[in-house]
């Protein structure tokens, strides 16, 4: 009797906390902020990787030459008309004109000769798809009466973007957390322990496999999927007393 009156509780209670969390929380919620966190420092890290470029080639009088990356940012959605003129874009535009909600995306690019900057400049090099309801969204932070006064449900609560008109979802998927070795017994296989690491750094990204068949043989590990462009200093594991 006991036991079924703390189930009961549990359930109630459990029941209740739940509604509440979505009371206050949405379903997209941890979408957008992923979105917001993908511009706000994601793609300064990608930039970071690539901060600078050497050219194979330049001329003969001169000892170093280097392009470099200096930041990058991402505006909100915007439309160039056809005389050339740019205002902003609100996602109900998007869907009858049958066009993509994007923001204009800019980088810095300075030329760098023989140490000494010569050149600076800010270039477009595209647009990035802006999801509903994110930071960069024109709909972020509006109340109900200006949602309905864009053409736009208030109840709705975004996390999805428009593409030539269409809204695409994300499909969620779940994975293993990147940078951390797990190890599990192995019942069915040749080894005694199998181990998993998803090595991940920036845009790069490597599964390994370390697999344990006693003392004597301590185990060898490769990696599955790797493209020689990932195999990078950075994302070195030791096993066995060897780097991978």
């Amino acid at each position: 009797m006991h036991f079924f009156t703390g189930w009961w509780q549990m359930y109630k209670y459990g029941k209740i906390l739940i509604q509440k969390y979505f009371e206050e929380q949405s379903f997209v919620d941890s979408d957008i902020e992923s979105f917001n966190n993908f511009i706000d420092k994601e793609l300064l890290n990608i930039i970071e990787e690539n901060k600078e470029i050497i050219p194979t080639i330049i001329p003969h009088n001169i000892d170093e030459f280097k392009i470099k990356l200096d930041k990058i940012w991402v505006e909100k959605p915007k439309m160039i008309e056809a005389d050339g003129s740019s205002r902003n874009i609100f996602p109900m535009e998007a869907r009858l004109r049958k066009i993509t909600y994007s923001a204009p995306t800019w980088i810095t690019v300075s030329a760098h000769i023989n140490g000494v900057q010569r050149e600076s400049f800010d270039t477009q090099i595209g647009n990035l798809p802006i999801m509903l309801k994110s930071k960069w969204c024109h709909l972020h932070k509006l109340t109900r009466d200006e949602l309905i006064a864009k053409g736009e449900d208030p109840d709705e609560p975004g996390g999805y973007f428009i593409i030539n008109g269409t809204e695409k979802v994300l499909i969620t998927i779940e994975d293993l957390a990147s940078n951390r070795l797990l190890m599990e017994k192995d019942a069915t296989g040749p080894s005694q322990v199998v181990g998993k690491l998803f090595s991940e750094y920036g845009s790069f990204r490597i599964v390994l496999h370390y697999i344990y068949k006693g003392e004597k043989n301590p185990g060898y590990c490769h990696n599955q999927g790797a493209r020689p462009a990932e195999r990078r200093g950075n994302n070195k594991i030791h096993f066995a007393g060897k780097a991978v």
